[in-house]
């Protein structure tokens, strides 16, 4: 090794290290819930914190209560905005489905569904 070289740092191979996709496509997306939460610890200590569920696993930040603790409410006028906006986007769930999942078709494909 010359140690006048410049160094190079460590380099990872190809097919190595991070997973790779097409340029400029989403390979997953999935909806977030927060929620505020008050729990209590092994040692019964209250805890207050924002916290957030993604699927059915349950996530809290290392610094929650702190951050949780720093929020303020948001000025009238933008909470009536945001609500707004919000409640417009809420989806409409029709009073009758257009196809019935209990009637029973005639002919009964065997086969497993692909």
């Amino acid at each position: 090794m010359n140690m006048f070289a410049r160094s190079q740092g460590v380099r990872i191979p190809e097919g190595q290290g991070a997973e790779r996709g097409t340029p400029k496509t989403v390979s997953h997306v999935m909806p977030v819930e927060w929620f505020a939460v008050q729990w209590f610890d092994e040692n019964g200590r209250s805890h207050e914190e924002i916290s957030c569920r993604v699927g059915s696993t349950v996530y809290l930040a290392p610094n929650g209560e702190q951050w949780s603790a720093g929020l303020k409410r948001a000025a009238p006028w933008l909470t009536d905005h945001v609500n707004r906006e919000l409640n417009s986007r809420k989806a409409t769930v029709p009073e009758k489905d257009s196809v019935s999942v209990m009637e029973k078709s005639d002919a009964q494909d065997p086969s497993p569904a692909e």
